[in-house]
Formats: C-alpha cells, structure tokens, sequence
C-alpha cells in the first residue's frame, strides 16, 4: 500500500500487528509509521457517505493504544482509498466538520487525517482544530 502511494522507506512503514510487551503478551499495533508518526490505516474500498464512521472507529482504536502504552503524542490515522472515485475533499470536510465536536465529547485522539490514493504520490491532510 505505502509503495503504490509514492511513499519510500524514508517517511513510511508498515508494521507488525502485535508489538511484544516484554512480559509475554502482546499489545495490538498501530498499522503504520508515516512520516516520523505511528497511525493506523483504514482502508476505503467503496463509496462511502461521508467518511466518519470509519474515522469514529479509528478514534477508539487510537484512545485505547494511548491508554495501553501510555503515549499521548500518536494522534494520527490514515485512510487509504483504493479507487480515486472514492474520495471526497468536499467529503472529507463535511465528515471533519461533523465530527470534531462530537470526538471532543467522546475524547479526541485524531488531530490528523491523512488521505492517500492509490496509485497517487501525494498525501493529503486535514487537520481536526478544538
């Protein structure tokens, strides 16, 4: 997925699905490391109207790796489109908009989206301001 977006070794990794906790259980991942950040990814494979349920899911999953590991600087997710007809700016505007004050009631851990189009070199952000 990284490659087909442009991004090379510098600025992007995928990660393993579990990191050890040194006492032999395990702690499920975060997906990937983008830019010096540790994010999950969520992946669209069709149209969606708007984008906010998966962004609601990756909330969660990020507030609990902070709880897990006790790190409050991971705040961003990525969305990876598999078809450049499934992304919206004017989409993705709406479902921020919506969204920033309902994920400040539930607690916010997203303050970044980053989209990324496959088959694309650039990746697009959006920032979620409280």
């Amino acid at each position: 997925m990284l490659k087909n977006a442009g991004l090379c070794p510098e600025n992007g990794n995928l990660m393993g699905e579990n990191l050890p906790k040194g006492d032999g259980t395990f702690l499920t991942s975060l997906d990937a490391i983008i830019d010096v950040k540790r994010m999950d990814i969520r992946s669209i494979t069709e149209e969606n109207e708007p984008y906010r349920n998966q962004i609601t899911a990756k909330n969660k999953q990020l507030l609990k790796w902070r709880k897990q590991t006790k790190n409050t600087t991971d705040e961003s997710v990525c969305l990876y489109f598999h078809k450049p007809i499934f992304y919206s700016p004017e989409k993705m505007r709406l479902t921020i908009k919506q969204l920033q004050p309902k994920l400040k009631d539930k607690g916010l851990a997203i303050k970044e989206v980053l989209c990324v189009i496959r088959g694309e070199k650039d990746i697009l952000r959006f920032r979620l301001d409280l």
